[in-house]
């Protein structure tokens, strides 16, 4: 699996994600993929840490999720999903703003653009998105 996530690191590192305000920001090889969780289910949570941006109360940042098992979008197996999301520390709110589904070799089965267009979530206590909240939220 360690082999399967580099290859995957590296292939994100070559993405392109659409930020708030439509300006382009590109995902960059920074090496500096932590892993902030793995759950009962065998899923592993990674923030790429070189990514995280804005200070204060929002913060911008690149996730990724090894799935456990592989399951079947648009005809392809997934093996690993990566994630643009904001992050509000204060408000302990997060907003998706783009979603890559990504089969064994790292290659995209399907792409959501949300950008500002999906509604604020609220973090469950426990899971691999507070733990990825609680890491970008202590960057300062």
């Amino acid at each position: 699996m360690w082999a399967y996530f580099r290859r995957s690191c590296f292939a994100l590192g070559l993405m392109v994600a659409i930020a708030p305000l439509g300006t382009a920001i590109a995902a960059t090889d920074t090496g500096k993929w932590v892993s902030v969780k793995t759950d009962s289910e065998n899923r592993t949570w990674y923030v790429d840490s070189g990514t995280i941006a804005g200070k204060g109360r929002y913060r911008f940042f690149w996730s990724y999720v090894v799935a456990s098992a592989p399951f079947l979008e648009a005809g392809k197996m997934v093996y690993g999903t990566a994630y643009y999301l904001s992050v509000d520390c204060q408000e302990k709110q997060f907003r998706l703003r783009f979603v890559r589904l990504l089969d064994q070799n790292s290659q995209t089965v399907k792409e959501f653009n949300y950008g500002d267009g999906r509604p604020l979530g609220n973090i469950t206590s426990g899971s691999g998105e507070e733990a990825s909240f609680k890491y970008v939220c202590k960057k300062k």
